[in-house]
Parts: C-alpha cells; sequence; structure tokens
C-alpha cells in the first residue's frame, strides 16, 4: 500500500483524470493546475505501478536552478514503466531535486533525488516520508531546517511503530491525523486563509492476484471535499469531465 497527503497554498484546482497516451501504458491519478497546464502527483497505471512525489523543501533556491530537472517526471513513469524494478534501473530518468515513493504488487520504494539518486527498497515492512532528505547519502541537501517536515516525519513514525498488518482504512486515519495544529499537523488545516494545508489524500492497494484499491479525497479550494473508493478497472474509465 502507499498513502500520500498533498499540502500546497489553496491557489489552484486539483482533478482526477485518466490518461490514455499515444504510447505507453493508461494511468490516472491526482492532476494539479489550471487551463491547460497540469501536473501528475499522484498516480497509478494499468499495470499496477503506484507514483507518488513530494517537493524536497529543504533545498535551497540555487540548487534547483543549476541541478537539471526532469520536468512530467511522474507522467514519464506511469507511461513507460510496469514495475518499481524498471524504473530503478533506468536513473538516468531521475533528475531534479524531489522525492518519490513508488510501488507495486511486491515491492515499494523511497528514491531521493539530489545531485544523484538514493533509495530504500523493501518487499516487506514500512517505509515513510515527509519533505527532507533522510537517507545519509543525501543529507547534504538539506541547505534549510526541516521544520513541520520534521514534525510531521517523527509523527508518521509513531503511528506505524509496532503495527504488524496495516490497513487502507488505517491509512486512511493516519492521513487525517491532526495532533500538532493546523501547520504541522499529517492533515494541515492551515493556520491562515493563504497558509500551505491538505488539498488530497491519495491510498493505493495493489496485492498480487487481485484489482488495485484507491481510496482518494480531493479538497479544491471553495468546494466541498470529493472522496472516492474505486477498483483501478473504474478508475481507468474516468475522464476529465466525470468530476
Amino acid at each position: 500500500m502507499i498513502a500520500k497527503n498533498r499540502d500546497e497554498k489553496p491557489d489552484h484546482t486539483q482533478r482526477f483524470m485518466s490518461i490514455k497516451p499515444d504510447k505507453g501504458y493508461q494511468y490516472c491519478g491526482i492532476f494539479a493546475g489550471s487551463g491547460d497546464s497540469w501536473g501528475l502527483k499522484a498516480g497509478i497505471n494499468e499495470k499496477g505501478l503506484v507514483v507518488v512525489s513530494a517537493t524536497a523543501s529543504t533545498v535551497s533556491s540555487s540548487d534547483m536552478r543549476i541541478i537539471p530537472y526532469a520536468r512530467k517526471l511522474n507522467e514519464r513513469i506511469m507511461e513507460n514503466f510496469a514495475t518499481v524494478d524498471e524504473v530503478l534501473q533506468d536513473t538516468t530518468l531521475l533528475k531534479g531535486p524531489r522525492i518519490l515513493m513508488l510501488g507495486d504488487s511486491t515491492k515499494i520504494a523511497v528514491v531521493e533525488i539530489y545531485r544523484n539518486v538514493a533509495c530504500r527498497i523493501l518487499d516487506d515492512g514500512v517505509l515513510y516520508h515527509t519533505n527532507h532528505y533522510v537517507l545519509e547519502e543525501q543529507l547534504s541537501g538539506n541547505k534549510a531546517k526541516p521544520g513541520g517536515s520534521l514534525v510531521r516525519y517523527e509523527r508518521i513514525g509513531e503511528l506505524l511503530a509496532g503495527r504488524e498488518t496495516l490497513t487502507p482504512e488505517d491509512f486512511l486515519d493516519f492521513s487525517h491525523d491532526q495532533c500538532d495544529g493546523p501547520d504541522h499537523s499529517i492533515w494541515r488545516t492551515g493556520s491562515t486563509p493563504s497558509s500551505t494545508r491538505t488539498l488530497a489524500s491519495w491510498i493505493v492497494r495493489v496485492e498480487p492476484g487481485k484489482d488495485p484499491e484507491l481510496l482518494f479525497a480531493i479538497v479544491n479550494p471553495g468546494e466541498h471535499q470529493q472522496s472516492f473508493h474505486l477498483t483501478l478497472p473504474q478508475a481507468l474509465l474516468y475522464a476529465e469531465e466525470s468530476l
């Protein structure tokens, strides 16, 4: 299973869309943007590969300017790869400071991208991440203090500690945790109208021999929350007009 809360300033719109490219795998997920410019923030393709991304908020602005950056990385992963192993074998694609989590029916991976690529892969167990680098190879990328990212990282670690089994409902509960206030909780509500807050949650369970299961919510500014529970075949049928 993979879960992600998407936190951003409430100044844009999100949509759940299904994309069928001319070449490559069909995929669906949560996109953010406006007009003709949309970017995939969390997705799953027809092969059951899941990707979610997070900003590496501790990277300096100068590093962001000079380090080569791969545009539309999530979309390219969804279109071209069927498994976690396939993605990690093509590390030339993984450029630009950011954090990825990948999953398929057999394994999960955290991928930290800075000047190079570092990852941790498990076929059994738990991985979690927020918005700062934690792998030894990438700690030099933390030019700014992690602040709220560290608070959320420690909190999700507490919630996961000692859990031998996890369900989508557990992840749903974790995603709504608000024990650290409006600006530092896992589910952020923002202390001011313009503050960063949680705008979407994304939970996917992928098991061998079963249709992947998606539980997700979109909380666009000024709109009621939209919540969904779909299998992958159902989700791939959605188009932008569905919402």
